[in-house]
């Protein structure tokens, strides 16, 4: 599998990169995707199984380690929030001093605002003014293709179906169009 025409900086390039340290660290398994030169795109076998359990916690350890100090490392990974999160309940319940919100409800200042008194007020604390900086756009400049967003939605699937358990269904799928 070769990607050396995609631009390094692309963020098809990193999504790739990323998929293939989570196959060495054994996150998903080999041969559950493939990378088609002619579309620049990912393709992931249907529905293939995600690990549980002990065995995920090890992979996803190893994995995490692969990606330490790496700039653009984790993009993929970083949104498998179900496991990350379950890591932190373990050691923080999920009841109600917990409160998880969406990073994507905070796309415009109305959005930023209203998760900020969410959280104010979760926390018991007097509401303040805050003062919103500029928008951080990331390091990707061109919008995500189509192909690559449908693909991740794909691999996301099984993750986004556990986190819905979790934590309600309401983060079944966390990035509705």
């Amino acid at each position: 599998m070769q990607q050396d025409h995609l631009p390094h900086d692309s963020f098809e390039a990193a999504v790739y990169q990323d998929v293939m340290l989570m196959e060495r660290a054994h996150l998903i398994p080999k041969n559950s995707w493939t990378f088609d030169n002619a579309t620049d795109t990912l393709n992931f076998n249907n529905k293939f199984l995600t690990l549980s359990g002990e065995e995920e916690k090890i992979a996803w350890t190893k994995y995490c380690k692969s990606i330490k100090g790496k700039t653009s490392a984790g993009i993929v990974g970083r949104g498998i929030y179900e496991v990350q999160l379950r890591h932190w309940l373990h050691f923080f319940p999920l009841n109600e001093k917990t409160l998880v919100l969406k990073t994507e409800d905070m796309t415009s200042e109305e959005g930023t605002r209203t998760v900020v008194e969410k959280a104010v007020g979760h926390l018991q604390l007097t509401n303040h003014y805050f003062a919103f900086a500029h928008k951080h756009s990331g390091l990707y400049q061109k919008p995500i293709d189509d192909r690559t967003a449908e693909t991740l939605a794909n691999f996301y699937a099984t993750y986004n179906a556990r986190l819905g358990h979790l934590l309600g269904r309401e983060w079944d799928n966390p990035w509705p169009k």
